[in-house]
């Protein structure tokens, strides 16, 4: 392990990274002002879960050397916005942004802390950064905890609309927020829905809050019968789809619940669509985790049901983690959708990122514990670029 993280010295580490190497620590950490990215993923080791957030220098193929990573204790977070480097803690609902040295040092510029909120913790999927001075994180009172990145302050909170609670029969939750918020012309999309105490068994419908940035007021509320609508993204034109995460999937499979669906909003147009199911698209399977790449296609995962051998006995937990995905993309136009080559079965829960206008996707191992990044050009997707230890779903260009 890192001797930092063993000291309890992360913040100065960061400062002085080159120092908390293996090695003498007398070269410089990066090319002077040169390209950097970062990565951050999540092992779930047997003595609880570690955070590793690496900077490199290109996303060509390479191996990850992890004696130069930051680790994290617990699951933390990362996130990068305006230049700076946002850190969540994984042990207290707290963040600590960077700036960025000329070598890629990390500079402590602030932290803010949410626990006076009641939050279980402050990492990036329960909020969303909309400008240099102003975010969002969800709140544990259906609100809005409104913060500033800039200053590293926190401005208030905003009430939300609740909607009907189903008889008391489930729990709201907020849609997770990094993969399911969506920003169209000055205007926040974003999905409410309920689940039993497991998050395992859910109502048909969802809520689609629509959130004007503008005045900090909810401006629309739509009712639609998709269930666990978690992930969203837009594509260039403007369109908006809106999708279940992995779980959903399997848990209409397994314990049967409503089958989920993607929701559409087209582009200059308000009024969702009716809800468009899988099965329609990919030969009778179910699907999850539509995200938008270029050229207004949707790529998302497709559950192999027949590589499961299914009993009455069969739990969602037995299922989960194994290899039983390969990504799709359809062709928003026609509704056309084939597999991608180049990738091979997986966990389902890939996460996309457009970076120097190309479409990478984080695509995970068995049981979380592994992950591969590759580029997706349409049907096509490129050898794997990097493994990194862990379940990855963060990667940036920070300059």
């Amino acid at each position: 392990m890192n001797r930092c993280v063993l000291l309890g010295l992360v913040p100065l580490c960061l400062v002085l990274l080159a120092s908390c190497r293996e090695d003498d620590g007398a070269t410089a950490l990066h090319p002077a002002n040169g390209p950097l990215y970062a990565v951050a993923s999540a092992f779930f080791g047997p003595d609880g879960t570690t955070t590793y957030v690496s900077l490199l220098d290109s996303l060509e193929p390479q191996e990850v050397d992890y004696t130069r990573a930051l680790e994290i204790p617990g699951w933390a977070d990362l996130w990068v916005y305006d230049g700076h480097v946002f850190i969540s803690s994984g042990e207290a609902p707290t963040i600590t942004k960077y700036a960025v040295g000329v070598h890629g040092e990390l500079e402590p510029a602030g932290e803010i802390s949410f626990q006076q909120y009641g939050v279980v913790d402050a990492a990036f999927w329960s909020t969303i950064l909309v400008s240099s001075t102003k975010a969002y994180m969800a709140g544990s009172q259906n609100d809005y905890i409104v913060w500033n990145p800039a200053e590293m302050t926190i401005e208030g909170t905003i009430a939300l609309p609740t909607p009907p609670d189903h008889d008391g029969e489930w729990n709201l939750r907020h849609g997770t927020i990094d993969r399911n918020t969506v920003i169209r012309d000055g205007k926040m999309y974003q999905t409410l829905y309920w689940t039993d105490d497991s998050w395992l068994e859910f109502p048909q419908d969802s809520r689609i809050f629509v959130f004007d940035l503008a005045t900090d007021t909810v401006v629309a509320t739509h009712t639609v019968q998709c269930p666990a609508l978690d992930v969203g993204s837009r594509d260039d034109a403007g369109n908006i789809t809106f999708s279940n995460w992995t779980g959903a999937d399997m848990a209409a499979l397994i314990i049967d619940q409503p089958e989920p669906c993607m929701i559409h909003i087209p582009a200059g147009s308000e009024t969702p669509s009716a809800p468009d199911y899988f099965p329609a698209h990919t030969g009778g399977r179910l699907g999850a985790a539509g995200r938008y790449i270029g050229n207004e296609t949707l790529l998302f995962s497709v559950l192999y049901d027949e590589l499961l051998d299914l009993t009455p006995e069969t739990t969602i937990d037995d299922v989960s983690g194994q290899l039983i995905y390969k990504l799709w993309t359809m062709d928003t136009a026609t509704g056309v959708a084939s597999v991608v080559d180049g990738i091979d079965f997986n966990s389902g829960a890939f996460i996309h990122y457009a970076i120097d206008d190309k479409d990478y996707v984080l695509v995970p191992g068995p049981g979380y514990n592994s992950t591969e990044l590759h580029v997706v050009d349409g049907n096509d997707a490129s050898e794997t670029l990097i493994d990194l230890r862990g379940w990855g779903i963060r990667l940036f260009r920070v300059r």
